[in-house]
């Protein structure tokens, strides 16, 4: 089953589609002007269906900011995200470090 189920109230529920977690977390990157996503996006929902896992791999664009900063906000829009679909952080993310892209400015 490729969702999570949230509940919200008494005897209330929605449901969040994989497709949702995916438009959110590369809404997250597009945002983001210290990264670029790789296109491999993996979310594993856990066996209740009440909250997911994911696993992206993704390069940072060269610059003068700190690497530390750059992950940290990251990591920190990715919860703030998924914690307003479905009401709690992911279970667990795994970000791949891919290396360091030239940034093009156009």
């Amino acid at each position: 089953m490729n969702y999570v189920i949230v509940n919200y109230g008494l005897n209330q529920v929605y449901t969040v589609y994989k497709q949702a977690f995916i438009q959110t977390i590369k809404a997250v990157f597009s945002k983001n002007p210290n990264v670029k996503l790789e296109n491999n996006i993996e979310i594993k929902f856990n066996s209740t269906n009440t909250n997911i896992s994911m696993i992206l791999s993704f390069f940072t664009i060269e610059n003068k900011k700190d690497f530390t900063t750059i992950f940290n906000n990251l990591i920190n829009s990715l919860k703030e995200t998924i914690n307003l679909l479905i009401g709690t952080e992911p279970e667990n993310i795994s970000l791949l470090y891919k290396g360091k892209i030239a940034n093009k400015k156009n």
